[in-house]
């Protein structure tokens, strides 16, 4: 199988774990090293690049979105926990 074609899986797998889609790259990663493991520096920068981008698509979706209110109750604890309230 092509190089290219590898590095092209291993990238959409990468991509698509770091979006709001479930998978599993590190899988895509070790059986595209058990295959081909002289792949390794190019995958790993295959796969870091396109876990950077997934996130950062997922972090435009996200600015995308319109903030909605909390409910009173959590907005309650909030002010009067702070940034613990998101242990509790």
């Amino acid at each position: 199988m092509s190089s290219w074609l590898l590095l092209g899986g291993l990238a959409a797998s990468a991509f698509l774990s770091a979006t709001v889609l479930p998978g599993n790259s590190e899988l895509a990663l070790g059986a595209l090293l058990l295959q081909r493991p002289e792949l390794l520096w190019p995958a790993l920068l295959v796969a870091t690049v396109a876990n950077a981008l997934g996130s950062i698509s997922s972090l435009w979706l996200g600015r995308c979105v319109p903030p909605k209110p909390l409910p009173p109750r959590a907005a309650a604890w909030f002010e009067r926990f702070g940034p613990a309230a998101l242990w509790l």
